[in-house]
């Protein structure tokens, strides 16, 4: 028998010696709870040494002869939260709690237990959250705390807004939130609100208002001094720069989140992940392809469906987003989406990305019916309500080089859509994309138009370094200088596009580029790539 078990059962120790390490405990989990935006690298090992001994000693407390049990579930709050922020998902105490609650009259000790749920949001609880923020609402009635109210009110709308798909009242609850946090006076709380509401604002779509957020967030956490809150303005402000096609800020602000989250001991951290999801999309974005599946499956390996279901999930939907654009088979893309659905994925509010994904490799397999279907039903459902699921489908759809068969719509409407929109969200990246597949189209009888907007196109995802487009860009640019009779500068151009479709794993592109060379038996060429299979696949 173990030395600890041992002990439990033959030499336990005493009531009294169990409540004041118990509160011994408390005070250092309030301590760090309240200040881990400083230093705490010394508290932090002193919690984890102790996280065996602290769970027992909380879990024979959750009964109901226990006096102090009040201060016991706000103690398994505190730890949650500790386990939540530093990256260890949520601690199974907390599904034990709910029967407990029942025994007290503590309104605001349950309120508090639902803001650390709706913290909890990409954990896989067992449990259903509706009722805990139904409840709340009403026990806010009857406290006056604006900063609870605050934290309650930005959870549950984060919920909605994202899980649920509630945009309305999602966006209901965040503002209350905001207006609650500045009311309150208390500068984090209003950091975390602006944080927050900045994030919704991002997923609207709305990235220069995101943007103003996260630098009036930015002001005051540099002002605050919480290094915790930093991290996060840096983690968000590199979101949006993403989204507005500066992926050389994006990249400088994710670094410098990692130096902040360093400096407060915040290494392996709710932040980590974050972050590592913001690099992969820049990679992803940049048609970087094999380092952005990286990033996605060390995210798998760092992580569990028990534990952080929505980052396990997520990094799944995301491998298989790659793999059906680098040629994956449709076994191994099949593969990963089951394991995203597996952890529960319609519940973590991934289930439209999940039937994104499907439609994406229907159009790569040849169903356009199915695929169509689904990006049109998509498009219809999210207009107004969330841009990244229509940038999503209008890129797919707006792309008539990807459909074997011609949509029931004229083949110009989707890519003028598709611009409108662009223009609309100031997506930079999507309204080149844009003019691509418009001169896609004029190349068939508008040459001089279609060579227009290929050399702006060019000009944009050169500055933005993005490979695939840039290296699509040159294919054609080249396919209209031999037409003209230019085949010296066709080459050139064929040439320059090779490496950047082989940089994104695009076989088929390659193939083209080699296909137009050798007709044209260009001796450098021949010389240069004397060999098939260049395009390093990532399944095996």
């Amino acid at each position: 028998m173990p030395v600890r078990e041992h002990v439990r059962r033959f030499a336990a120790p005493s009531q009294a010696l169990t409540d004041s390490l118990r509160r011994h405990f408390r005070t250092i989990l309030e301590l760090y709870e309240k200040h881990n935006g400083v230093p705490l690298e010394g508290l932090m090992n002193q919690i984890t040494l102790n996280l065996g001994n602290l769970q027992h000693l909380l879990s024979v407390g959750l009964h109901r002869g226990n006096p102090t049990l009040a201060d016991t579930i706000q103690c398994i709050i505190s730890l949650n939260s500790f386990f939540r922020v530093t990256g260890r998902g949520h601690t199974t105490l907390m599904e034990l709690v709910p029967p407990a609650l029942l025994q007290l009259c503590g309104h605001r000790l349950e309120v508090l237990f639902t803001v650390e749920l709706l913290a909890c949001r990409g954990s896989n609880f067992p449990m259903d959250l509706e009722p805990f923020v139904i409840r709340s609402i009403s026990l806010l009635d009857h406290l006056d705390d604006l900063t609870l109210a605050s934290r309650f009110y930005e959870g549950s709308g984060h919920r909605y807004f994202v899980y649920t798909g509630n945009k309305t009242t999602g966006g209901q609850f965040l503002d209350k939130a905001l207006a609650l946090a500045r009311e309150c006076g208390d500068i984090h709380r209003y950091c975390n609100a602006l944080i927050i509401s900045s994030e919704m604002e991002w997923r609207a779509g709305h990235y220069h208002a995101a943007q103003k957020l996260v630098d009036e967030a930015q002001h005051l956490g540099r002002l605050s001094g919480d290094l915790y809150i930093e991290a996060r303005t840096l983690e968000m402000g590199a979101t949006t720069a993403l989204y507005l096609g500066n992926y050389r800020r994006c990249s400088l602000l994710c670094e410098r989140t990692k130096d902040v989250r360093k400096m407060c001991g915040m290494l392996g951290s709710l932040l980590d992940g974050n972050v590592s999801q913001v690099e992969a999309e820049t990679h992803l974005l940049k048609s970087e392809y094999a380092e952005a599946r990286a990033v996605h499956m060390t995210i798998v390996e760092s992580s569990s469906p028990d534990q952080s279901a929505a980052a396990y999930a997520y990094a799944w939907l995301s491998v298989a987003e790659i793999d059906v654009i680098v040629g994956a088979p449709s076994a191994e893309v099949y593969h990963h989406l089951e394991k995203a659905k597996a952890c529960g994925i319609e519940r973590l509010g991934g289930v439209d990305i999940w039937k994104r994904v499907f439609a994406d490799l229907a159009l790569r397999e040849g169903d356009t019916a199915t695929a169509e279907s689904m990006f049109r039903e998509d498009v219809a459902s999210n207009w107004g309500r969330d841009n990244q699921a229509l940038s999503y489908c209008l890129e797919r759809l707006a792309d008539t080089t990807r459909w074997t068969e011609t949509t029931s719509d004229s083949p110009v409407i989707w890519p003028v859509v598709y611009l409108v929109y662009a223009h609309t969200s100031t997506e930079k990246l999507a309204v080149h994309k844009a003019l691509l597949f418009l001169a896609q189209i004029f190349i068939l009888a508008e040459e001089d138009t279609a060579h227009s907007l290929l050399v702006v196109a060019l000009e944009g995802f050169t500055f933005m370094d993005v490979h695939r487009s840039k290296a699509q860009c040159l294919l054609h640019l080249g396919d209209l200088e031999h037409k003209r009779g230019n085949t010296t500068k066709a080459i050139e151009l064929w040439e320059a596009a090779r490496p950047l479709f082989a940089q994104s794993l695009q076989s088929t592109g390659v193939a083209q580029v080699d296909s137009k060379l050798v007709k044209l038996q260009s001796p450098a060429h021949l010389q240069r790539h004397n060999t098939s299979g260049e395009v390093t696949l990532l399944y095996s």
